[in-house]
């Protein structure tokens, strides 16, 4: 393995690792006396996509990269379905820990295989059904045997009903996001930095609107003017988006889409782990069941792409 590889993935592990717990400590510190918790997650995701874009900015600039092919409007309708995403996502913090919050995020294979069966009309292998099918029971077994009322010593946030529709709105715009992306990538190729820069720029633009519509970003900054500690955490929670962002889309660069997924993939198990230890999450030993067929299931799946990949360069090979 070469040190490039040890760094892209020790980076995307350090990365989302510690924008994790900055996510979590974020929503879940009580301040002042009357124990207000931070709620603003439009604002959030704001301050984060603006990070990303100069991110983006700064490595399509530096790089050197080609102009871009691909019309704008195919980087606005990504922008919306990324914003979308990830204000679900992050409105779900309010309502639910951040272990239930990453094994529910850990469902996006399910809306991608579907809009790409039923939109895009792809077809896909009875092993990728298999790895599916065996996600789907061990998320149901995660939350039917007791994820819906969590304990937690540091966080004191509780799973609830609009927590769990929350992540479900969440992983419908994911499963578009992913599948219209794919289509973009495909038909005009453009730059994996050109990608991060416009799709965070209309991002911004999306949320600007609606932070002055909403009158949130006013509240936001009152907030933060109360409370300025809280800077810290949203200081980390959008600098290690924004570096996570760029290691991300160099592994893809460089590696390709199976290494980047053995490396996401792991990273979700840590942060789960590293959340459970940090926060004093309690699992009943069903939820342990169904985290391990969680990981188990796109273990199988990483496995079985690499088996492919494998027999499909040996038969190269000898032919």
């Amino acid at each position: 393995m070469k040190l490039k590889d040890v760094v892209l993935a020790v980076g995307i592990f350090g990365s989302y690792t510690l924008y994790a717990l900055a996510q979590e400590r974020l929503y879940a510190t009580r301040h002042g006396a009357e124990g207000e918790r931070f709620s603003f997650s439009l604002a959030l995701v704001f301050v984060q996509c603006v990070a990303n874009a100069l991110m983006g900015l700064i490595f399509y600039v530096g790089t050197g990269a080609p102009a871009n092919t691909a019309p704008i409007s195919k980087f606005a309708i990504m922008g919306a379905l990324y914003i979308s995403a990830m204000y679900a996502s992050n409105s779900a913090l309010n309502f639910v820990d951040m272990v239930t919050q990453v094994i529910g995020k850990t469902c996006k294979p399910i809306p991608v295989l579907l809009v790409g069966s039923l939109v895009w009309g792809k077809r896909y292998t009875t092993e990728r059904m298999v790895c599916v099918l065996v996600l789907c029971v061990g998320i149901c077994l995660f939350f039917l045997t007791g994820a819906a009322k969590p304990h937690a010593k540091g966080s004191g946030v509780e799973t609830t009903t609009l927590g769990i529709v929350f992540l479900a709105i969440s992983l419908f715009f994911d499963g578009f996001s992913g599948s219209f992306q794919d289509s973009v990538t495909h038909t005009y190729k453009p730059d994996a930095y050109l990608m991060m820069l416009y799709t965070n720029a209309f991002a911004v633009l999306y949320i600007a609107i609606a932070l002055v519509l909403t009158g949130e970003g006013s509240a936001a900054l009152a907030f933060v003017n109360r409370h300025p500690s809280s800077l810290v955490d949203i200081s980390i929670f959008s600098a290690t988006s924004a570096l996570g962002q760029l290691f991300i889309f160099s592994t893809l660069t460089h590696l390709g889409a199976l290494v980047l997924s053995m490396i996401t993939t792991s990273r979700k198990f840590f942060t789960v782990l590293l959340s459970i230890l940090w926060f004093g999450h309690e699992l009943t030993t069903g939820q342990w069941t169904g985290v391990a067929l969680v990981f188990g299931a796109l273990g199988l799946d990483i496995y079985s792409n690499a088996s492919k990949a494998g027999a499909g360069a040996a038969h190269a090979k000898h032919s």
